[in-house]
């Protein structure tokens, strides 16, 4: 039976040609695409690169591809002009209209392109843009406008038939949100319904878990522009993780921009591993990819990781060696890399191979680590955490729970994430932990080299126990080097608290604090017998308030 998967894949990937209701696969493609900035901060950019991505879908055309998906900010650039600037930005974008034909509404003069292009390629088109809309109804902004970035879907007559606007914004001031999370979906001509949501949105409840487990949508477009962060949330880290847990089809677009942390780009196959991905470097990509439909109950929906591994790029192990000698002739400063605080979390020392149980209060880890041969120059710890953080660009704070493999620096927790080369050999990694109400988090195999590469032989069991859900994640592949990462990375929804506008702004609490404070000085004065004197004939002098304010990037 696998000689028949080896067979049916390889004719897959040698053959591109348009799905149909009875295609057992689509062709999906990606495109990592660093956008063209503006020349001046008056001058939008977004035509410019509306005509670069119209040169994406032909090629994509060409292959006979059936979705092409792009970044988010892809025609804007992720440097979007102050709010009061957005309106040659921005654009209406009506549900249910083809502006490659249509005239009625006024639209931005990329609609059109984009919605010609693929007519013309015939082949759906996801794309990201500013979309704008007057607001007359209660809590309008200031400028009577609402901005949301919002995902487009053009199917291949170039009809406008589905559009979500972001949840979780990121340092993006410009932008609104709807008062209630959107759940999107859109169907094919070829028979797989897509959901879809952007960048931020990953790490959250709304929209996509609620696409995956109550609506059973089984493929997702994805737009990003993402900052990787070492040593749990690099790109292609979140977006297989999450690609794996919720076991779905997964098209990522990432931005490509690795001097600032944005990159990384892949289609990955849920539980069947990845099929093709662009590691984080300099450069635009269009990648494709023959994609098993998952609602089709055949065999081939089955392919196991080997068959899958042996015939793509990624897998193939001398391109494998090729791609990591390339990277490893780069300097690492090459690459803007984030690092998570992990000051609190709890952490021992891993010099060889153990069995041993990690508790951060009453959340346990039993890890099982099998090393072959460990680099004296090289420090390894076990981590575990549970509790919460925050993401200080959104004063957005999480909960998380996690346990994990990290190499270090040195002795410090602090350390722990930093990118370098190891030569100790880990053979095998089981980590089992328990988790309660699983219906309010997500569970996320979490692994990288130092490449900022996925490992993808994972074994993933899940055992329900009432409202337990008891995990065993095993890495069994050959001898791997270079780890930086390997374990389970745990979203808990019910821990978030969200400090936006909505709520005391920064402002505020520091103002409070300020006249606290103030008030706190002067009883202590007045006890001390100070009274303050009174001068005829002048006023006091007042001072404005200033506030510093975290800011932080998209």
């Amino acid at each position: 039976m696998n000689s028949l998967f080896f067979i049916l894949l390889s004719i897959f990937h040698l053959s591109y040609q348009k799905s149909s209701l009875e295609s057992q696969y689509y062709t999906a493609t990606v495109v990592e695409y660093g956008a063209l900035d503006p020349t001046n901060p008056q001058d939008s950019p977004v035509e410019k690169n509306g005509e670069i991505y119209r040169s994406y879908i032909e090629e994509a055309g060409k292959h006979d591809a059936d979705i092409i998906v792009f970044p988010e900010d892809g025609l804007t650039s992720v440097n979007l002009p102050d709010r009061d600037q957005m309106d040659t930005w921005a654009t209406l974008v009506p549900l249910n209209y083809t502006p490659c034909n249509q005239t009625t509404i006024q639209v931005h003069k990329v609609l059109s392109l984009l919605s010609c292009a693929a007519v013309e390629a015939q082949i759906y088109v996801v794309v990201n843009i500013a979309e704008k809309l007057p607001c007359n109804v209660e809590n309008c902004p200031r400028d009577k406008v609402l901005y949301y970035n919002c995902q487009v879907v053009f199917d291949r007559d170039g009809k406008i038939i589905a559009k979500y606007r972001k949840t979780n914004l990121f340092s993006e001031p410009q932008f609104n949100v709807t008062p209630e999370p959107e759940i999107v979906t859109f169907q094919t001509d070829f028979g797989v319904t897509f959901g879809t949501f952007i960048c931020f949105d990953i790490l959250f409840k709304e929209p996509g878990i609620t696409l995956t487990r109550k609506l059973n949508i089984t493929d997702i477009v994805y737009s990003t522009a993402w900052f990787s962060e070492l040593p749990f949330l690099s790109a292609i880290q979140t977006q297989y993780g999450w690609s794996y847990a919720e076991d779905v089809n997964f098209l990522a677009s990432g931005y490509n921009r690795v001097e600032f942390g944005n990159g990384g780009s892949g289609i990955y196959l849920g539980r069947n591993g990845i099929c093709k991905t662009k590691e984080l470097s300099a450069g635009n990509e269009l990648i494709i990819c023959n994609v098993p439909k998952k609602n089709r109950n055949i065999d081939l929906i089955a392919i196991d990781e080997a068959a899958i591994r042996l015939h793509e790029n990624r897998k193939n192990a001398q391109e494998i060696e090729h791609v990591h000698d390339e990277l490893r002739k780069r300097e690492i400063s090459d690459i803007q890399l984030y690092h998570d605080d992990l000051s609190l979390f709890k952490s021992i020392p891993l010099n060889s191979s153990l069995q041993h149980t990690l508790c951060d209060g009453n959340f346990c880890c039993d890890f099982d680590v099998d090393i072959s041969y460990t680099d004296s120059n090289s420090i390894y710890k076990l981590v575990a955490y549970d509790g919460i953080r925050t993401f200080i660009a959104e004063r957005r704070t999480v909960g998380i729970q996690t346990c994990a493999v990290v190499q270090c620096a040195n002795d410090s927790i602090t350390s722990c994430g930093l990118r370098s080369n190891s030569q100790t050999t880990f053979n095998y990694i089981q980590i089992n932990a328990t988790f309660i109400d699983y219906a309010d988090m997500i569970i996320l195999p979490s692994s990288v080299d130092v490449d900022l590469l996925p490992l993808v032989n994972w074994t993933y069991k899940e055992y329900f126990d009432d409202n337990k859900v008891h995990i065993t994640a095993s890495l069994d592949s050959n001898p791997v080097k270079d780890l930086l990462t390997c374990g389970i990375y745990i979203r808990i929804f019910s821990r978030d608290v969200e400090t936006t506008s909505r709520m005391i702004s920064t402002l505020q609490i520091a103002t409070i604090i300020a006249l606290v404070a103030i008030s706190i000085f002067f009883l202590f004065l007045y006890r001390k017998g100070w009274r303050v004197p009174i001068r005829r004939g002048s006023q006091a002098n007042q001072e404005p308030y200033h506030s510093l304010q975290s800011t932080g990037s998209k």
